[in-house]
């Protein structure tokens, strides 16, 4: 689901974060699914204008209609766990990858986070 460009930033950008950090981040930006725990959630380790510097068109990669980045980005998936308590208290698990990323722009700025793509999709 595409989202304005500074929804997309509270989601999916942080500067710095380490994978076991996703329950109180999660929580303080206040990310969800409707009303109820979102079950993924990707994070981005980089600043805004390095993860909106994959929009601008430099000969980038497409993968299935979405930007793939051409360096590759640090990276806190994090997951609902089996027995998470509802919203507000949700729980997840992180684990941390370096992978290039895809996503979808708009004008210029990040409106969705598609996925990480592992070098041999490329």
């Amino acid at each position: 689901k595409q989202v304005p460009p500074s929804t997309f930033k509270n989601q999916h950008v942080i500067v710095k974060m380490s994978d076991d950090k996703c329950d109180s981040v999660i929580k303080f930006r206040k990310i969800k699914y409707k009303n109820g725990c979102k079950k993924i959630n990707t994070f981005i380790l980089g600043s805004v204008k390095t993860v909106t510097a994959i929009c601008k068109p430099k000969g980038q990669n497409t993968y299935s209609g979405k930007i793939v980045s051409q360096k590759k980005f640090k990276i806190i998936v994090c997951k609902l766990t089996k027995n998470s308590p509802k919203y507000p208290k949700c729980q997840y698990e992180g684990h941390s990858f370096t992978k290039k990323i895809a996503i979808t722009c708009k004008k210029g700025l990040p409106v969705h986070y598609d996925r990480d793509v592992d070098d041999r999709e490329e």
